[in-house]
């Protein structure tokens, strides 16, 4: 993979990602990625590529729950993926997080082929629960 700067991220800290479309994100989900981003002041999230009015409303959300300077500690993924593996290129995380209640399907076995930790919690109908059957498998 290339460098993290080359992909807009920074080149020390944890590097926290969530891939999920942006539709599978409930407030708890928010939540905690406030908490964890609050534990760890040099962590980033990072995020896919979104449109800006989503953008917008990311961060507005995870400011509303406490994350403050969420424009400094959020970075979305541009056209990085171009050109390269994009399993290659999300390896550039050092931890992954998973949506509760509609896992990542394709995002979460994309994660785990790439060496990525996945966290995950699995849910009770069949969507929730893919990512947590991947990794046993």
């Amino acid at each position: 993979p290339p460098p993290r700067e080359a992909v807009g991220l920074p080149g020390g800290g944890p590097v926290v990602s969530s891939h999920n479309a942006p539709f599978k994100w409930s407030p708890p989900y928010l939540g905690a990625v406030v908490r964890l981003l609050t534990d760890f002041p040099t962590a980033v999230l990072w995020l896919p590529p979104s449109p800006p009015g989503t953008r917008a409303r990311i961060l507005r959300e995870l400011g509303k729950r406490g994350l403050p300077g969420a424009g400094l500690r959020v970075v979305f993924a541009e056209a990085a993926f171009e050109g390269a593996s994009h399993v290659s290129i999300k390896s550039l995380a050092d931890i992954a997080l998973d949506t509760h209640w509609f896992n990542g399907h394709s995002t979460a076995a994309d994660t785990i082929s790439g060496g990525i930790p996945l966290v995950t919690a699995p849910g009770r109908g069949a969507y929730a629960r893919v990512a947590a059957s991947l990794l046993l498998s």
